[in-house]
């Protein structure tokens, strides 16, 4: 059944942005706030990366998804690069980023060997050129999120939307929604 809830609600959150724009953004809440802003080098590439708290997050995932994660005082590890880490979801209505972007920041993300933190309910973006690799934490614990996690699953999300028709650039990428592990990657248009 918990399965059957996650469709539903990846369905739902596919279906309502679609006649908007595709982003977890709006999801965030009226009363989000940035927590941090940095950037990672690499190469000569310049990604911005910026930490938002998005009490909003707990809307979705008390009315939409399974209870969140028990509270824990340690962080839980985000670093599964395996495809079946989680579902993708591609939508053909958002803004097309450039391919040559998305491989970028991918390659970027990919290479840095340390995580970033995700606080509960909170969105954190990567952003290189026309092209933004979003996570968006929908759980009570901390993450602690291998960058090569998100270069990952980022490219994994272009990749397979590149080759579905009509061809886009953007989608999700939804965790199975289980304890400890309740997050969405987003790649779309910055």
């Amino acid at each position: 059944m918990r399965i059957g809830s996650i469709l539903a609600y990846t369905f739902g959150l596919f279906a309502s942005v679609s006649a908007t724009r595709p982003s977890l953004w709006d999801s965030c809440g009226s009363d989000a706030r940035l927590l941090k802003e940095s950037t990672i080098e690499h190469d000569g590439n310049v990604v911005k990366v910026a930490t938002t708290s998005c009490p909003g997050f707990a809307n979705l995932t008390s009315n939409a998804l399974a209870a969140p994660s028990r509270i824990t005082k340690r962080a839980v590890t985000q670093c599964d690069l395996s495809p079946s880490a989680c579902n993708i979801l591609c939508n053909p209505l958002d803004t097309q980023a450039s391919l040559i972007d998305c491989t970028l920041l991918s390659l970027t993300l990919s290479l840095q060997l340390t995580t970033f933190s995700a606080a509960p309910f909170s969105f954190t973006t990567f952003n290189l050129g026309t092209c933004q690799f979003a996570f968006a934490n929908l759980d009570l614990t901390q993450y602690d999120v291998c960058h090569g996690f998100m270069g990952s699953h980022g490219q994994g999300i272009v990749t397979q939307c590149v080759l579905t028709t009509p061809s886009t650039l953007a989608g999700f990428c939804v965790s199975l929604g289980i304890l400890n592990n309740n997050w969405i990657v987003e790649a779309i248009h910055s």
